[in-house]
């Protein structure tokens, strides 16, 4: 059963095309890996799924009635600001009808906590945000993003500026949620994301979509991509070069 559809889609920024003729079906509980060069439109693809990006044509369709949790790329952000780790991901029970004077109910701290433990940061729940490292933040983010237990999740850039265990660690994470979620990842991380994803798509204003098992040449991609990104198959030990990397059982990064 598709979760998401996007049909002929096309986006511009200031008449230049970023989107072009976009065609994509996700699946219910699928793992998606978006991979690219950068502008090659990655962002702007996820943002058109949210709604935060009008397209000039085509069509996403979505269940009006499904909740989609959204991690957006970690940036800079102000290190003293006073909050700490539970009202950070409080937020994500806040509704439209949002007050400052409105206090959480008991269910909203307690789906809270179970988030916490669940991505193993329950310990510094009261710890500031500016003292967190990058790794512990982007944790934060995801608990924020899964705490109403949406049935899609969209990553972008979850990984980057953090270590290779931590990294490790967020994956694995993300792989136990995909139990219960639709999950679409944005990452630069490509040998890490072929091995938790199941199927990957390769974004360069045009869109290529790889399925798992599917074997194409290396002509084929090199015609295709332009980024280099070097691998070889096991079954032929032929080197490649690919711009984004089709997704491969047996690949093997060198």
């Amino acid at each position: 059963m598709n979760i998401i559809e996007i049909k002929e889609l096309y986006v511009n920024y200031n008449n230049t095309k970023v989107l072009e003729n976009i065609n994509l079906n996700v699946k219910e509980n699928q793992f998606l890996g978006i991979i690219g060069p950068n502008g090659g439109g990655k962002t702007t693809l996820i943002k058109s799924i949210l709604g935060l990006v009008k397209p000039v044509k085509g069509n996403i369709y979505i269940n009006e009635n499904i909740d989609i949790g959204y991690v957006p790329q970690f940036s800079n952000f102000e290190r003293n600001f006073p909050i700490n780790v539970m009202d950070v991901i409080l937020m994500g029970r806040l509704s439209e009808k949002f007050s400052f004077f409105k206090s959480y109910r008991k269910e909203d701290v307690k789906l809270a906590k179970e988030v916490m433990l669940k991505l193993g940061i329950y310990d510094f729940r009261n710890r500031q945000i500016g003292k967190l490292s990058g790794g512990q933040m982007q944790k934060v983010l995801i608990a924020r993003s899964i705490i109403n237990n949406p049935k899609i999740l969209i990553l972008d850039e979850p990984t980057s500026n953090i270590d290779s265990n931590t990294r490790i660690e967020i994956f694995n994470i993300l792989k136990q949620l995909n139990n219960k979620m639709t999950i679409l990842i944005v990452s630069h991380d490509v040998d890490d994301i072929v091995l938790y994803v199941d199927s990957i798509v390769c974004l360069n204003k045009n869109l290529h979509y790889h399925e798992n098992n599917k074997k194409i040449d290396s002509e084929e991609f090199q015609r295709r991509y332009n980024c280099p990104v070097k691998y070889y198959l096991e079954e032929d030990c032929k080197s490649v070069d690919c711009s984004c990397g089709g997704f491969l059982n047996d690949r093997k990064y060198i």
